[in-house]
């Protein structure tokens, strides 16, 4: 596993993301198409494959908390809570049926927690000078994303637990944050959206 390899990995899935927009632009235009929720599956297991390449970088001390610049920004400590997290909320946002997500299976449900869960322990590392409103918006991220998921029956317990854990964790180390401060994750009918 080298510095190589994850870049290479990285700009894999940059380019597929943009492949597969293309190809979805294209099938439309032709009266074809994928599904809201065959995109939505696609576009999440991209996510988590970027997670998946992104714990391997940190598993083998590739991450930096500001890499150079023309390093991929894979490689920096917070891209699950910069890009992606940001990135997931936008498509569920668009969703038509969100409950739709809940009755695709376990799979998707169980990359959305594995996401989630990378996202909240990112957003425990200490936050820079000046990086205050970038954090405040990765939280309000976060805070949506366990909306989102807390709000699917199909959430094993032990998961539900989980978030819940990291969330109070969050709200104890990151106090300045107003949202984070006063979010119940059990009264999750009446928060974000």
């Amino acid at each position: 596993m080298t510095a190589a390899w994850i870049e290479h990995k990285q700009a894999q899935l940059d380019q597929d993301e943009i492949d597969a927009a293309e190809t979805d632009t294209a099938l439309v235009s032709s009266g074809w198409g994928l599904t809201e929720l065959q995109h939505v599956d696609l576009f999440i297991t991209r996510l988590w494959m970027r997670i998946l390449v992104w714990q391997l970088a940190l598993s083998q001390g590739l991450l930096q908390s500001a890499p150079p610049q023309n390093s991929h920004e894979g490689f920096s400590m917070h891209f699950p809570a910069q890009r992606l997290s940001t990135q997931l909320r936008n498509v569920v946002l668009r969703l038509e049926r969100v409950e739709s997500i809940g009755l695709h299976g376990s799979g998707i449900l169980q990359k959305l927690f594995e996401i989630t869960s990378t996202v909240a322990d990112v957003l425990a590392l200490p936050i820079g000078p000046g990086e205050e409103q970038d954090a405040e918006a990765r939280v309000e991220d976060f805070l949506f994303l366990v909306t989102f998921l807390l709000s699917f029956d199909r959430i094993h317990q032990n998961q539900r637990e989980y978030l819940k854990e990291k969330l109070s964790a969050l709200q104890r180390e990151q106090s300045g944050f107003h949202n984070l401060a006063t979010y119940n994750p059990d009264g999750w009918c009446d928060q974000q959206q």
